[in-house]
């Protein structure tokens, strides 16, 4: 039972005890997305990547409000900034490319990603959300190979498995 009321009021309460917390912000952030006070939820990521350029999920929270509000350009240029303030973070990486994937940005997506895989070679998801790329990108063959590669590295992921339509 979800209460993004009480969520709100919570990080709220925690900001105001440490102001300084990104994380708290971030979530904070997340929580005012999940009751729709746009505005709020917008200054919380813009305070998270003022001291944390790289905040892939601050990144990528903002750039789906400004997407919603029909600002796609200014969107993808959080996104663009996000991912030049983290080259060598896989997790970032991936968070970025997918939401470039989620803009229709899949040119965008694919270094990303494909930088995301090298730094982590050993990670399924990395390798799914690769393969899920490369498919929305009209490339079912290596798609294909890439989720092979996630079942590889954990034959019970549950993606990788549907994307593969097994």
């Amino acid at each position: 039972d979800s209460r993004p009321e009480e969520a709100v009021a919570a990080y709220e309460a925690a900001a105001g005890l440490a102001p300084a917390d990104l994380d708290v912000a971030l979530n904070l952030g997340h929580a005012l997305r999940l009751v729709e006070a746009a505005a709020g939820a917008e200054e919380m990521y813009r305070r998270v990547l003022a001291i944390r350029p790289g905040a892939g999920m601050a990144a990528v929270g903002l750039a789906g409000l400004l997407s919603a509000a029909g600002h796609t350009d200014e969107a993808l240029g959080v996104l663009t900034a996000a991912a030049a303030a983290v080259p060598d973070d896989p997790a970032q990486l991936r968070e970025l490319g997918m939401a470039f994937t989620a803009l229709d940005r899949r040119k965008a997506a694919l270094p990303l990603l494909e930088r995301a895989v090298r730094l982590a070679p050993d990670n399924p998801d990395m390798w799914n959300a690769l393969g899920a790329t490369r498919l929305a990108a009209d490339q079912p063959d290596s798609a294909q190979a890439a989720f092979e590669r996630a079942l590889d590295l954990r034959p019970d992921h549950v993606e990788a498995i549907n994307n593969l339509g097994k």
